[in-house]
């Protein structure tokens, strides 16, 4: 039987609940050994997050100002 779409999501969500888990796991790990090493880390995962949401605006925006030209 093929599982259905809930209970995909609901392993997805799952693997992606313990992975967070493991980062902040770590994370807090770090923070005691090395505050700043931690800080810097973040802030880099925090600057590649808004780059790849900038990213991310400008094709939507792109896609959308082709498909006005299209029309």
């Amino acid at each position: 039987m093929m599982p259905d779409n809930q209970d995909r999501l609901r392993a997805k969500s799952c693997e992606y609940s313990t992975r967070l888990l493991t980062l902040w796991s770590f994370v807090a790990w770090r923070i005691q050994r090395d505050p700043i090493a931690v800080k810097i880390a973040v802030d880099m995962v925090i600057a590649d997050l808004a780059h790849n949401a900038q990213i991310s605006l400008s094709r939507i925006a792109w896609k959308n100002t082709a498909r006005f030209q299209i029309y």
